[in-house]
């Protein structure tokens, strides 16, 4: 896989599971967007498993960039 396809694979997927509609995020305040854990994140029964792979997702991440 090219480099360039990584590239908008990561992309795709941090835009897609960022997306406050899962309700694992939320909108920090209303003039940016800093998004911060939803405290009602709970309501997706599936929350912890979509939380433990965002953090594998981001160590990935760190990983090819270093």
């Amino acid at each position: 896989m090219s480099l360039c396809c990584c590239s908008d694979w990561f992309f795709n997927v941090s835009h897609e599971v960022l997306n406050p509609m899962y309700c694992l995020f939320q909108y920090a305040n209303d003039r940016n967007y800093s998004l911060q854990i939803n405290p009602a994140s709970s309501i997706n029964p599936d929350h912890l498993l979509y939380f433990r792979f965002m953090g594998r997702f981001i160590a990935m991440v760190s990983s090819k960039l270093h």
